[in-house]
């Protein structure tokens, strides 16, 4: 069998498009990789040129100097490493993820995959920030923090034609967005690397002190604005746009960045004609005379325009848009799930306004129903090794009990080998990714599933990693949208793995961390098997960081986003065979 190719040079080789062209103005820049000092910015999170072959790239990247010597490398699976500042390591203890695996000793992730016999092949490529999940190893390309690259103007995510500028935004033609990515590992690669129609993109981080946010990708760029919290990148160094210095802006609505409006609009470059706006839909609205107290969930980034007939239209394109934030001094327009009728409180900032539909003969939209509103949650543990495995008949009477008695809206399943079973024997649908045996399942028709995914939370115990899942869910009969985290906590010591209170509050924290990232301020449900009695600080973590406590019954919870939800009832069900009894709660949005 002929030796693998290193798992660098290997997604290096997948990355290539076969294109020529350096990207950027600085030609010096891409012919010099020869010398040690431009070798550290060629990672594959950070390539930008494409005018060297890939091995070339490979080898320039990972010099002997690049990283530590293997015998620092910790949680090294059999002393299995792969050349090219590339091994085979654990992924207990860092949440699944090459990246907090290099971080753990000092460096920076430019590669990760699956492994596939316990050795140096590749199964399947994976980003640095992405969790390899259902496997205890993985393979991390890891290099030395102190190569790569700092600062602005070809530093910001290694050298090699970058060129960015901090606090600044563009407007032009926008490709797409995209939210949960990392500026370096995601916009910067898609961008720059995976998008030949990509000449520039900005990134707004989700917080202050988070790790991700949106990045939108541009096809054209016509110009360049102010705005905090964002980072402009552009492939090419002659985009030379003035970026303007007005006076302070008054404090943006909540969750809002203020982009403000220079008095004349830079020209766009000559050439493509600017994008029409599309055509206007018949929708009609009415108008707060202020900015809603509150605003309701937000559905997807910010547009940048100034123009709100052009908002309207981008709300009168989406089912789930009820009503709009839009201020046109900062070129903002947010689109909301919440229905309103004229009546409601006010606030004011800025020229912020809410403009809602309504029906266009003068009347609003006609009130959601009451209790259209409410969801019915539950959170169960199958038991699935005896109640489906060794005694069959109880597994009838569990799913018997979901179809028959439970009848939840959205189900939390712990313990659950095959949600397949579970939606022949009940109809419920998968929503969630399922990992480590537990994930999401809905009531058909009842809901529109949209992000969904899985990701370990770094609290590993005897049998294996643990993880949340999670679905963004909108709920047909009102419109709005939320949240469901699902997860099941370690619970034993052994196979040299250690479980504790300790562990399972590190996986809350990590947990939460995932929550506020995938989230943001939209409303959210946690269900889950937590094994811990309230008492413990993983659980107190949640009540800490604005959740409340629906219902719990031994280890077994449902907490809620108090900013965002409203408790109607709670109940404790029969076990029906099952080991934990499922516990229920009825929520309904405020």
């Amino acid at each position: 069998m002929p030796q693998t190719l290193p798992l660098f040079l290997a997604i290096l080789l997948a990355a290539a498009d076969g294109q020529g062209t350096c990207m950027g103005a600085a030609d010096a820049t891409c012919r010099a990789t020869s010398t040690p000092a431009s070798a550290g910015s060629l990672f594959i999170q950070h390539v930008v040129q494409r005018s060297q072959s890939m091995l070339e790239l490979g080898n320039a990247a990972m010099n002997a100097s690049s990283c530590a010597s293997y015998q620092e490398w910790p949680d090294v699976v059999n002393g299995v490493t792969c050349g090219q500042c590339t091994a085979l390591v654990r992924t207990a203890g860092y949440t699944g993820r090459c990246d907090a695996y290099c971080a753990s000793f000092g460096h920076v992730c430019v590669a990760a995959a699956e492994e596939k016999d316990n050795d140096c092949q590749v199964r399947e490529q994976k980003r640095c920030d992405e969790d390899i999940g259902g496997t205890s190893d993985m393979l991390c390309s890891c290099q030395s923090a102190d190569t790569q690259g700092t600062g602005f103007a070809g530093g910001l995510c290694g050298n090699a034609g970058l060129y960015s500028a901090s606090g600044s935004k563009f407007f032009g033609v926008e490709i797409r967005s995209d939210g949960g990515v990392k500026i370096c590992e995601d916009c910067v690669v898609r961008c720059y690397l995976q998008m030949s129609d990509c000449v520039g993109a900005h990134f707004q981080l989700y917080y202050p002190g988070s790790s991700r946010g949106i990045c939108t990708y541009f096809s054209r760029i016509d110009g360049l604005t102010a705005a905090q919290g964002y980072t402009a990148l552009t492939k090419t160094e002659h985009l030379q746009l003035p970026v303007p210095s007005p006076s302070q802006p008054p404090s943006p609505p909540s969750g809002l960045t203020p982009v403000p409006s220079p008095s004349q609009p830079p020209s766009p470059p000559s050439g493509p004609t600017p994008v029409p706006s599309p055509p206007q839909t018949s929708t009609c609205y009415g108008e707060l005379q202020a900015l809603a107290q509150d605003e309701g969930a937000q559905i997807g980034s910010q547009i940048l325009t100034s123009s709100s007939p052009e908002c309207k239209n981008r709300c009168s394109q989406s089912a789930e848009c009820k009503s709009i934030t839009f201020c046109g001094g900062w070129q903002g327009c947010w689109l909301k799930t919440k229905s309103f009728n004229g009546a409601e409180a006010t606030r004011s900032k800025a020229d912020c306004r809410t403009y809602y539909k309504r029906s266009c003969d003068g009347t609003t939209l006609p009130p959601i129903p009451t209790g259209a509103g409410m969801i019915k949650v539950v959170s169960y543990n199958l038991y699935w090794w005896n109640a489906f495995g060794q005694n069959p008949w109880k597994g009838s009477k569990i799913t018997d009990n979901i179809r028959n008695n439970l009848r939840p809206d959205v189900l939390g399943l712990q313990e659950c080998d095959s949600p397949g079973t579970i939606q022949s024997r009940t109809g419920y649908e998968r929503a969630s990714k399922f990992s480590g045996a537990q994930g999401v399942m809905v009531k058909p028709d009842i809901f529109t599933v949209g992000d969904s995914g899985s990701q370990d939370i770094g609290a590993t115990g005897k049998w294996g990693p643990r993880f949340v899942t999670w679905a963004r869910l909108t709920h047909k009969a009102s419109g709005r949208s939320f949240w469901h985290f699902n997860t099941h906590w370690c619970v034993h010591s052994g196979n040299g793995r250690t479980c504790s209170a300790s562990k399972r509050y590190t996986g809350a924290k990590n947990m939460l961390e995932i929550i506020r990232e995938k989230a943001a301020n939209e409303p959210v449900i946690i269900t889950g098997d937590f094994n811990a009695g309230l008492d413990e600080e993983g659980p107190q973590h949640f009540l800490r960081n604005g959740f409340s406590l629906a219902v719990n019954e031994w280890v077994d919870a449902i907490f809620y986003s108090t900013a965002h939800w409203k408790k109607v009832s709670s109940e404790i069900g029969d076990a029906a065979h099952s080991d934990h009894r499922p516990v229920i709660a009825e929520l309904e949005f405020k």
